[in-house]
Formats: C-alpha cells, sequence, structure tokens
C-alpha cells in the first residue's frame, strides 16, 4: 500500500513538474511573441515615417542611430535614437526655423536630442539596434534599414528583426529655388516624363543661398544674370545691364553657392552716379553687375555691361577688362543741341545708343532665353535721360531696361523706370528737371537658372 501510494505521489509530482515546465515555456513563447509583435509594430511605424520624409545630414551613407530626417508629411523634423543603457528606441520631434516657408535645413536637432526626447519602447528587451541610410541622391530614391535583436525574459537566444523602405521624396539633382520642367522641346509642362523632359531650379530670391547638389557627371545647363546698374542723376546716363553668362557645367556635390545680384540703386543729389548692380553667381560661375549710369557731366561706370554717361559727357561705362562676353558698353552722352540724351547703358547683345539727337540714348538690347520653356529676353540696358527740354522718351533696351526721363518745358515728365526685376535690366537716367529733381531709377535684381535631364529611378 505504501509502495502504491509512493509511486502515486511520484507520478503526480512528475507531471506537475512537466506541466510547471511546459506552461513556463508557454509563458515565455508568449511573451517573446508579444515583445516581437510590439518591436515589428514600432519598426513599421518608424519605416511610415520614414518614408515620406528626407534624410537630413551629410550627404553620404549613414550607418549606426541616430537618424535625423526630415517628415514632408507632417512638416517636422524627427530623430530616432538608441539608448544602450535602457534597450530602448528614443524618438523626438520639432519644427523647422521658419514654419510659414519650412526648409529642412534649418531644423534643430541638437535642441530636439537635448529638449525633446521620449521613449518609443518601453520593455528594456531591444538587447541590439541598427540603421543604414542612403539618402536619396538626384536620380535615385534613397533606402532605410532597420535591424533590432529582440531578447526576451526567459528567451535563451534573442530573435533578430529587420525592416527596409525605399523614400518616397526622391531628391532632385538640386535642391533649391523654385522646381519647374520642360519637355523634350523645351515647351514648359507640368508633369515631368522619366527620360524624356527636364527639371529647371530658378533662383530669384536676391541674395545668398546654399542649394544642394546630388547628382554628380551632370551637365548642367545654365543662365547666370547679374543685377542691372542703377540710372543717373541730374541729366543722367541709363544703368548698364548685368553681366550675363550661359554655358553648360559639372557641378560638385554637395552644398554649393548661389547668389542672385539685387540692382544698384539710381544717382540722386548726394551721389549723381547711379550704383553698380552686386554680381550673381553660381558656384565659381559669375555674372557681374552692370555699370551705373554717369550723372550730368559725369562718365559711366564699368561693369558687366557699361552705364551711360551723363549728358556732356563722351566717357561711356565699359565692360569689364577680361569679361567682354558678359556684355557691352555703354554710350557716350549728348550735349546741347535739342532733342539729345544721356548715353544708354549697355545690354548684353547690343551696346547702349550714344545720346545724340539722331539716335538718342536708348537702352542696348539684351539677349533671348528659351531655358525656362518660355522665350525671355535678359540684361537690357536702361536709357539715357533728356539733357535739354524735350518730350521724347529714350527707351530702355529689351530685356528689362527701364526707360529714361523725359523733360517737356524743362519741368520733368515721366519718372524713369526702374530695371524690370529678375532681368539684370538697366535703372532709367534722371532728367535736369526744374523744382525738386527725381532719383536715377534702380537696375533690375538678376536671376539664376539651372536645366538638367529629369530621370526617375526605378527601383
Amino acid at each position: 500500500m505504501l509502495i502504491s501510494v509512493f509511486l502515486f505521489s511520484l507520478v503526480v509530482i512528475m507531471l506537475m513538474g512537466s506541466f510547471s515546465s511546459f506552461f513556463s515555456s508557454y509563458i515565455n513563447s508568449k511573451r517573446n511573441q508579444n515583445d516581437i509583435e510590439n518591436a515589428q509594430y514600432v519598426m513599421g511605424t518608424m519605416v511610415k515615417t520614414i518614408r515620406t520624409s528626407r534624410i537630413i545630414g551629410d550627404i553620404g551613407d549613414i550607418t549606426g542611430f541616430p537618424l535625423n530626417i526630415y517628415d514632408f508629411s507632417q512638416l517636422k523634423c524627427i530623430q530616432y535614437d538608441y539608448d544602450s543603457v535602457s534597450k530602448n528606441i528614443m524618438y523626438g520631434e520639432g519644427l523647422p526655423a521658419d514654419i510659414n516657408a519650412p526648409d529642412p535645413e534649418s531644423c534643430n536637432f541638437e535642441d530636439i536630442r537635448d529638449n525633446n526626447m521620449n521613449l518609443l519602447t518601453y520593455d528594456g528587451n531591444i538587447a541590439e539596434a541598427s540603421i543604414s541610410a542612403v539618402p536619396s541622391r538626384g536620380l535615385k530614391y534613397g533606402k532605410v534599414t532597420i535591424f533590432f535583436s529582440i531578447q526576451s525574459k526567459g528567451a535563451t537566444s534573442p530573435v533578430p528583426i529587420q525592416m527596409s523602405t525605399s523614400l518616397r521624396s526622391r531628391a532632385n539633382c538640386i535642391e533649391g529655388g523654385k522646381l519647374s520642367f520642360v519637355d523634350a522641346s523645351g515647351n514648359p509642362i507640368e508633369k515631368p516624363i522619366s527620360g524624356s523632359s527636364y527639371a529647371i531650379n530658378t533662383f530669384t530670391e536676391v541674395g545668398e543661398s546654399w542649394p544642394m547638389v546630388n547628382c554628380s557627371g551632370v551637365d548642367f545647363e545654365y543662365l547666370v544674370v547679374g543685377g542691372g546698374g542703377g540710372g543717373g542723376y541730374g541729366g543722367g546716363g541709363g544703368g548698364g545691364a548685368g553681366g550675363l553668362l550661359t554655358g553648360t557645367k559639372k557641378l560638385p556635390t554637395g552644398y554649393i553657392l548661389v547668389k542672385v545680384g539685387n540692382g544698384g540703386e539710381g544717382g540722386n543729389e548726394d551721389r549723381a552716379n547711379g550704383a553698380n548692380g552686386e554680381d550673381s553667381l553660381l558656384d565659381t560661375i559669375v555674372a557681374y553687375g552692370g555699370g551705373g549710369g554717369g550723372g550730368v557731366n559725369s562718365a559711366g561706370s564699368d561693369g558687366g555691361s557699361g552705364g551711360g554717361a551723363g549728358c556732356n559727357s563722351t566717357s561711356p561705362g565699359e565692360v569689364y577688362e577680361g569679361y567682354e562676353s558678359q556684355g557691352n558698353n555703354g554710350g557716350e552722352g549728348g550735349s546741347s543741341d535739342p532733342g539729345v540724351t544721356g548715353g544708354g547703358g549697355g545690354g548684353a547683345e547690343e551696346a547702349g545708343n550714344d545720346g545724340d539727337a539722331e539716335d538718342r540714348g536708348f537702352g542696348g538690347d539684351g539677349i533671348l532665353s528659351k531655358i525656362s520653356g518660355y522665350e525671355i529676353t535678359y540684361a537690357g540696358g536702361g536709357g539715357g535721360a533728356d539733357c535739354t527740354e524735350s518730350d521724347d522718351i529714350a527707351e530702355g533696351g529689351e530685356g528689362g531696361g527701364g526707360d529714361g526721363q523725359n523733360n517737356p518745358g524743362g519741368s520733368g515728365g515721366n519718372n524713369p523706370e526702374p530695371g524690370m526685376p529678375n532681368t539684370g535690366g538697366g535703372g532709367g537716367g534722371a532728367a535736369d528737371q526744374g523744382g525738386e529733381k527725381v532719383p536715377g531709377a534702380t537696375g533690375g535684381s538678376g536671376i539664376v537658372m539651372i536645366k538638367y535631364p529629369y530621370f526617375e529611378y526605378e527601383e
């Protein structure tokens, strides 16, 4: 009897041990499965956000955390990181510097890291985590791969999981300016077709910017126009057009300098000559600002195109020596004959007219360009001001040059016209009118345009 009881007890104990072991294995397996599912959910959330984002930082491949991105779907700056102490994934977000005109490069990831990081996982079971990222580069979409090694409590070995995603936000060859497209024949289109269209980045805002170039080995077509010179004062010459350059160039990858030159101010009672326009730049390419128109009795200033001489001066501004391909000289100023004017500012296509009664001081015409898909003329010289008391107007050159001021009866007529913005046109000269004199007109700002073949990368 005792032996039977002993054997029964032994069987019960063995069954209880087996059940306990089975139950413990079940609990561990269930915990492990939950941990993997939770990690996969977190990984999927990261992938969903990364897919509509751009990687911020160096243009080289990225290995390891942190990962800094700008999510275009949320207009937010986001940082992911791995905390090797707590074994968790961290997440933080912030806004770009200007939320009305968000610039991904203005994200402050140091501030996010110091002040806005939170746990994305809480269980502390991510034994290892890594990330590899290839940023979008021009013709190719980027790709991000995330790896976790999950070590659940009670598990004998970690379980690896991995997810990859391509970036839907493909970087253009050049990131910056206003993007537009033309077809193979150069006609404007809204939706480009890979392999038979061209992308155009246009920079019109005065000042410096640092766009990113993502493509290597591409022949970029360009148009660079400097700011136009200001018109002269008190019987002034027209401002010279900004220098104009076209051609093709291979640009280095990374950030490059682009500068759009402002137009020069017109002459006034304190400074009779108009000011030169500012230079425009594309990497190492420099289109010089146009020369200011001369004030009365004063020579025009040299520049990308020369400023016209003021009334009674036969010394127009010239193109800077060695850069004659950028523009033309200004015209000479007229003297006392009826109907004469200050000299016209030089244009990219032709010199400014002399201000004699026969030619009058019309500004020199600029050059027609189709780089944008539209026929637009750039870099026309400004017209000279009337030197006597004529109601005739010396017109600015085609390509944004401003008209000079006429002076019927010696009391002034039309105001001198400024150069048209983003053409590099020279400003019109101001007349020696009676009463309160007006200043010469301001030159037009310049422009930078870059055109290149458009392709989409197929995975």
